[in-house]
């Protein structure tokens, strides 16, 4: 539910900006392991080329982030968080 008003706020946003969605593209991850969001990353970059990307983190529920510069995300099981580095998802989002 979250992400789907997410998605609305900002296709609303992006059409008044521009008067309308020039093709936005969303791709949700909820509760996403490390190579599921690895995986939504590398594929929207590639089919972002040059174009901006958003990458959008709720975080709802888990822990904040590190002083090192991790976000938790769910292990392959969802059973325990584990951490990643902004710096791995900077160099797959490019």
């Amino acid at each position: 539910r979250i992400g789907e008003r997410l998605e609305a706020q900002y296709a609303k946003w992006q059409q008044n900006r521009h008067g309308g969605s020039r093709g936005l593209k969303y791709k949700r991850a909820l509760d996403p392991t490390e190579e599921e969001v690895r995986n939504v990353c590398t594929s929207m970059r590639r089919h972002a080329k040059n174009e901006r990307l958003l990458f959008h983190y709720n975080g709802h529920g888990v822990p904040r982030p590190t002083s090192n510069g991790e976000i938790w995300l769910f292990d392959k099981d969802h059973t325990q968080y584990i951490p990643l580095s902004v710096g791995d998802l900077k160099a797959w989002i490019g």
